[in-house]
This record gives structure tokens, sequence and C-alpha cells, in this order.
């Protein structure tokens, strides 16, 4: 054998060709288990196969040419090409890209022609080495053909390597854009979203900070049971349950706001499972739903109000028939009575029998959404008058009955009446207040001018109103007497009376007690004049 064929050279090249494959193939038995349950899994099992299958070859191959049986051309090279034909089998198990996985969203996927094309140009290379053995000169066929096969492994290898970071750069775009679109549709929600991690907030967007108060920051550091009101934190239990079975829940419960104010919220949480099926989020997206309770509790009130006005009109015409007779016979005796005493207690009982004929009209046109007649009148007289049919009934209940009038109020267009029915109201509700609380009490009437408007106040020293009630008193059947001593229209007639006056109706701040505050506008010039 000449030099460059000698029995070293020949060991030499005979223990080199199996050590590459062999730390090829442990390159690729690696690659595969860490690549085990992605789709390239199946790529490095199809390569690992072809390099087994080319060791084993090679390994009788080399142990041929030392012992110097090889002979060029034999049906035994198919062993050098094995790598070829599998690299090629392995990239038609290549994903084609996350695009056509994942659905519509992402960039272009490589497309299965292009698989194609390095499927040929591999068959190609193995092809063309497996010929040139015919072709190249006697003297040099196995370090020609060890040349050309380690070209075709580098060529096989660099388009497997750059189709794969082609994919996944891809793939990582795909995602990227994904999750860029999931985060501009959170954010821009106008629902609270929020993501739980093992009882720990992870994320909240911009609308759950706006309604709760909260920043992000705080939200990140805060106990998620702190936003949740106390009436609703019983709940709370059985829905944790409920997601640690993997079901979808949706509650409506009572959240707290940082500025302690409350909103009920309307919730739909799913959780999240990961592969091994372990909850790990809990996506939660949730909906104020204060304004939907708000409307449906009106729209009751509304059928209530309806149902209490026709009740009211026909109350009414049934009542008005006997107190006509009342005023006719109270007439009668006028005119045959001659005592002073007399004369005075039957003005008194004609001039209230009136008064009630008047306020069951006044009802009736409140019920008809019919304008009653307003008049020029002196809000001190129409509180002097009101004040001297209550007297009697304050002084049997031990309530002391101060008066302050101011000097010069302005005139103002009225309902007398129904103005005396608002002031009426006030009055015996501070009366039942100081009653059932210590069973006497001072009751402070006062009148007086502010902002060109005539005023008065009714001030009791009972227990006055609580803070988390004070917006609902005007409300229509609210009420905080005993059940059967009210009906909770008082007040919400009262305010609907004053406001179709232009005033105000409102409950003022106060060291002791309740004070009511009743506004109305003047007619234009201050008094005194003549009024009705």
């Amino acid at each position: 054998m000449d030099p460059p064929h000698s029995a070293a050279a020949l060991r030499a090249l005979a223990t080199i060709g199996p050590t590459v494959r062999l730390a090829a193939l442990s390159g690729l038995l690696w690659a595969m288990w860490k690549a085990e349950g992605s789709p390239w899994a199946v790529v490095y099992q199809r390569l690992a196969l072809g390099m087994a299958l080319a060791f084993v070859v090679l390994v009788g191959l080399s142990l041929a040419t030392v012992a110097g049986q090889y002979q060029t051309g034999s049906p035994s090279d198919i062993g050098w090409m094995l790598p070829f034909w599998f690299a090629a089998w392995a990239m038609a198990a290549a994903p084609a890209s996350a695009h056509e996985a994942q659905g519509p969203i992402g960039t272009a996927p490589i497309e299965r022609s292009s698989l194609a094309v390095l499927f040929a140009a591999i068959l190609a290379v193995a092809v063309i080495g497996y010929g040139s053995r015919y072709l190249v000169p006697a003297a040099e066929p196995i370090e020609r053909m060890r040349e050309i096969a380690t070209a075709g492994t580098l060529v096989c290898g660099v388009a497997l390597v750059m189709v794969r970071l082609v994919v996944e750069r891809r793939s990582l775009e795909s995602a990227s854009q994904r999750v860029r679109l999931l985060a501009t549709a959170c954010e821009q929600a106008g629902e609270l979203i929020m993501v739980l991690r093992q009882n720990r907030i992870q994320y909240a967007n911009d609308a759950f900070c706006q309604a709760t108060g909260y920043s992000r920051e705080e939200l990140l550091e805060l106990p998620p049971m702190t936003l949740v009101a106390a009436e609703s934190k019983p709940d709370i239990p059985a829905l944790r349950e409920q997601l640690r079975k993997r079901h979808v829940v949706r509650a409506t419960t009572v959240m707290a706001r940082k500025d302690g104010s409350r909103f009920e919220a309307a919730w739909s949480a799913a959780p999240i499972v990961d592969a091994a099926g372990r909850v790990t989020d809990v996506v939660s997206v949730i909906r104020d739903v204060t304004d939907d309770a708000r409307l449906r509790q009106q729209l009751v009130r509304s059928e209530r109000l309806s149902a209490i006005g026709e009740l009211v009109s026909g109350v009414a015409h049934e009542i008005n028939n006997p107190l006509q007779s009342v005023i006719g016979t109270v007439e009668l005796l006028l005119g045959e009575s001659h005592e002073t005493r007399v004369r005075d207690d039957l003005e008194r009982a004609r001039f209230e029998a009136g008064r009630a004929g008047r306020i069951i009209r006044n009802l009736l046109a409140f019920v008809r959404r019919s304008p009653a007649e307003r008049l020029l009148s002196d809000l001190n007289e129409i509180v002097q008058s009101t004040l001297s049919v209550r007297e009697y009934e304050l002084a049997q209940s031990n309530i002391k009955l101060q008066q302050e009038y101011g000097l010069n109020l302005p005139v103002v267009l009225a309902n007398r009446d129904e103005i005396q029915q608002v002031v009426l109201n006030l009055v015996m509700n501070a009366q039942y207040a100081m009653v059932d609380a210590h069973g006497r009490g001072t009751l402070t009437v006062r009148t007086f001018t502010v902002a060109d408007q005539a005023a008065v106040e009714v001030q009791d020293d009972g227990p006055g109103v609580a803070p988390e009630l004070a917006g609902r008193i005007f409300e229509p059947f609210f009420t905080t007497k005993s059940i059967g001593t009210g009906t909770g229209l008082g007040l919400a007639l009262a305010f609907g009376i004053v406001n179709a006056h232009g005033g105000t109706l409102e409950l003022v701040p106060t060291d002791r007690g309740a004070c009511f505050r009743l506004t109305l506008p003047g007619a234009g010039f201050p008094g005194p004049v003549q009024v009705h």
C-alpha cells in the first residue's frame, strides 16, 4: 500500500469516523431528551436513529478497511448515506411554524415547499457523494468519500439549525404579538380584570385600579380579602373550593374601595391549569353592577308608587265626601252659636277640616302630576300656623318647643298647604325620634334668610341619623321607624314637593340630634307684604 494508505493511516481513519459519529449521536440523544414533549422531539428521534445506524455500519466498514477487505462501490457504502437520508426524513417532521399551530395571529409560516427543497438538497448531496466514488481516482477513494460525507453532514446540520432558528424566531414573534394584543385588550377593557396566583394579586388592569382606588403597586402587595366587604367574606371559602375543583365560578359580592366605600360586583372567575392538572392562576373578570341594582330598585319603587297612587286616589275620594259633610255641619253650628269660645273652636275645626280637604286635593294633584296653585306667601306665617296645630301634642310628649323667626324673610311663591305638609312632617319625625330615644326633648324651629332664599330649620336632640343612612332617608319606602309606625313615604313626598317649588330639602350636619333645612327661592322682593 502506498504511504497515503498505510495501515496506520487506515486505522486512524477507521477510528476517527466512528468517534465522530458517536459524538454526534450523543449530542442528538441529549437534544432529544431536552426536547421531550415539544414538536421537535420527533425530529431529533429520527436524526438519532439515522446516526445510530450509520455508526453501526461505519464501524463495520472501518473494520473491513483495516483488514483490507473494503471495496469501493459495494452495497455497504449505504452506511455513509444513512445520515443524509434520515436528516431528510427528520426535516419532513419539522414543525411548520407557530403560526400554523396557533391560529391567525402571527407572522407568515414556513411552507412545506421549503422543507421539500431542503429534502431534495440533502438527497442530492448523498447521491452525488456516492456517485463520486466512481469518478475520483482509485488511489484516493476513502479520503474523497470522507471529505464528501463530512461536507454533506455539515450542510445538513447547518440547514437544520437554520430552519429551527427561523421557526423559533417566528414562534417568539407570534407569541410576543399575542401577548401585546392580550395586554392591550385587558388594559382597554371596561370590565375589571384581575389575575391571582397563590392568593396574591399578580395583575390588575386600569379599570380595576380606578374602581378600587388603589394603584397597581399597592394591589400587588395587598391581600385579596381586603377588597371584599365584610358581609361577603363568608362566601369566599366556598368560591375558592369551586376554583380548586377547576370549575368556572360566577357570583355577586360586595367589594370595598380604598376610601371605605363599597360597590356591588358581579364576578366571573376561571382557573388556569398547568400540564399536570394543577390550578396555577385564577383570572377574574368583574363588573360593577351598582347602577344595575339601583335601576332595579327604582323600577320596583316606581311600580309600588304606581300602586300607592291608585290607592291614594281611591281613598282620597272616599275621605273627601264625609269631610265635606263635616265642614257643612260646622258651618251650620257656626250660624247657630253665639258664644265666643264655642265659635273659636268651631272656626278652628272648620279651618283644619278645610286644610284636610286641600291636602287631599294636593295628594290627588300629586298622583295625577297636575300642578297645585301657588301664591305669594310668608314662610314665617306658614311655620307659625303649622306649629300652632302641633303645640298640644308636643307638650303631651314632654317636648319643649323653641321658635326663632328671622326678620324680613323673602316672600316665596308657594302652595301654602304643601309647605305646611312638609314642615308638619319634619316636626312629627323629630317628635317621634326624641320620644322613642329618651321620652322627652327640645325641638328648635328657626327661620332665616340665606342667599336671597327663605329657609327654615327643624332641629331635635334625638339620636340623629347614622352616616350610612344619610344618603337614603329621602328614598321612597325607606324608614327607620319600627314596623307599623311608618310608611317611608313622608320624607320622599316632602322632598318631591320642595323640589317642585324649586327649593331644597336636606339633612345638615349638627352637633346633636338631626337638623333638616328647607329653603325656598324668593319671589323677587323682600317682606313684609300682603300675602295669602
